[in-house]
């Protein structure tokens, strides 16, 4: 894969397969419209209920589930466990979905309006960034998984990026999404990029100011790199230049367009964890790896 001109493109090898694992790369075929035959799924009180570690493989079971974490996801007086267990749900349910277009169909036609909005924008930005790399044969060795930096600090950077920069603040949360998950991955990438937002170190040089490994001075730098490449006015250019494939552009937009439309979906993004491709299949990192073994997904 060609190297990127911002970030090393081998972390891609690595960190994108956290967003799907095998998955058959397809268009997402359109939403169903509910119909008088197919009504929306009706998630249980979220006060109430209990959030599953794994998606149900029943169509309507999933629609409610997908609604319950919504619901979740979007009241700000959950406590921070029940939100950060219903992205993990979410991020399983989607991950399901983007794997099967006819599941997809068959969930998508029950949910709600807003459900359904990011299902589709999950969905999208899973199938894009899922077909750049292929299963690794290796685990990472040079890598540790660490809990990610609370949410309210985060948004607190990218915002003041978008302050100083005019990055609309929901593109820094996908790249970091995408490049590191939040901060979890700690480690270099095969081509030696390093830090929460993934810089090589000669445009770290041009880019960067303080230190590359720490979360705000990364988001910042991202920042100015993308402004230097066109942002805010042409951020297909921009990410592009991120990194030099339009699957990574297209994968960057759905996530970041969702979190500009609806700021509380990034609090589900928050929460989803490391899945990594292997050839022996799908598997999660946790936090504490390399000491904690990867996880079966």
């Amino acid at each position: 894969m060609t190297v990127k001109r911002g970030v090393g493109s081998a972390l891609v090898a690595a960190v994108l397969t956290a967003l799907l694992g095998s998955c058959d790369g397809q268009p997402s075929a359109p939403a169903v419209a509910p119909t008088q035959a197919s009504t929306p799924a009706t998630a249980p009180s979220p006060a109430a209920a209990a959030i599953p570690e794994r998606p149900s493989a029943d169509a309507r079971t999933l629609a409610s589930e997908i609604e319950l974490v919504e619901e979740i996801i979007h009241d700000p007086t959950e406590p921070p466990d029940r939100v950060k267990a219903a992205g993990e749900l979410q991020q399983l349910a989607y991950r399901k979905l983007a794997r099967s277009p006819s599941i997809e169909d068959r969930v998508t036609a029950l949910l709600s309006p807003r459900a359904r909005r990011s299902a589709n924008a999950a969905v999208t930005g899973i199938r894009a960034l899922s077909v750049i790399v292929p299963a690794q044969e290796e685990f990472p060795r040079d890598w540790r998984i660490e809990s990610p930096p609370p949410a309210e600090r985060l948004l607190g950077h990218y915002r003041e990026a978008e302050r100083r920069y005019g990055v609309p603040w929901g593109y820094l949360a996908a790249i970091h999404l995408v490049e590191t998950r939040m901060s979890r991955i700690v480690g270099p990438s095969y081509a030696g990029a390093q830090g929460p937002m993934q810089f090589i170190p000669s445009t770290w040089e041009a880019y960067g100011e303080g230190d590359i490994h720490d979360t705000r001075d990364a988001i910042l730098a991202a920042a100015r790199l993308l402004v230097a490449n066109g942002a805010p006015g042409n951020m297909d250019n921009a990410l592009y230049r991120y990194n030099p494939s339009w699957k990574y552009v297209e994968g960057i937009h759905a996530h970041a367009r969702h979190m500009l439309q609806d700021p509380r979906a990034f609090h589900g993004y928050h929460a989803w964890r490391v899945f990594y491709r292997h050839v022996n299949g799908d598997f999660i990192l946790l936090e504490g790896y390399p000491t904690v073994r990867p996880e079966p997904a």
